[in-house]
């Protein structure tokens, strides 16, 4: 996953316009859960520019948080489908490889004859093999990254809020 440029000011500048835009309002922010914000307004008209980005803040808030509980969920299922394959076998060596023998003895075992087509499949099993491996762990890399940037898009705009929609003029 590719992380976007540093937007921090031009996010601030959006609440700080968002802010003008609710004065004539009656508005309260909600936080109902953990990476989720919610801005309430009465008195707005649907086709007004003040209820579209009202619409528009809820739904990256909303966006952020299916992020990052997708993300998570992801990053659970690939640490569970790992463990299921250690428990199998299939991640801490090859498949129908003991700890005795090594990968080369898998595929041209000693004590039996080998046929040539019984060796490809052995060797496609191992690619099969490695290859969900390694698929597992670049899936649990991305879920991470996913995570990452999407507590830091809300903590952004949690700043932002803080900065610019909450602060009190005096």
């Amino acid at each position: 996953m590719k992380l976007a440029p540093d937007n921090t000011n031009d996010l601030q500048k959006a609440v700080a316009k968002l802010r003008t835009l609710l004065e004539p309002y009656t508005w309260k922010l909600e936080r109902p859960r953990r990476y989720l914000m919610q801005l309430m307004c009465s008195g707005l008209e649907d086709q007004c520019l003040a209820s579209s980005s009202v619409i528009l803040f809820n739904r990256i808030n909303e966006l952020c948080c299916q992020l990052i509980r997708r993300s998570v969920s992801v990053k659970e299922l690939v640490k569970n489908y790992q463990e299921d394959q250690k428990q199998m076998g299939k991640m801490g060596s090859p498949p129908r490889a003991s700890q005795t023998f090594s990968v080369s003895c898998y595929i041209l075992d000693p004590t039996t004859k080998v046929t040539p087509h019984e060796i490809k499949e052995r060797i496609c099993e191992m690619q099969e093999w490695e290859t969900n491996a390694n698929s597992a762990k670049l899936l649990e890399k991305e879920a991470e990254e996913a995570i990452t940037y999407g507590r830091k898009i809300f903590y952004e705009l949690v700043s932002s809020c803080a900065n610019c929609l909450m602060q009190v003029d005096g």
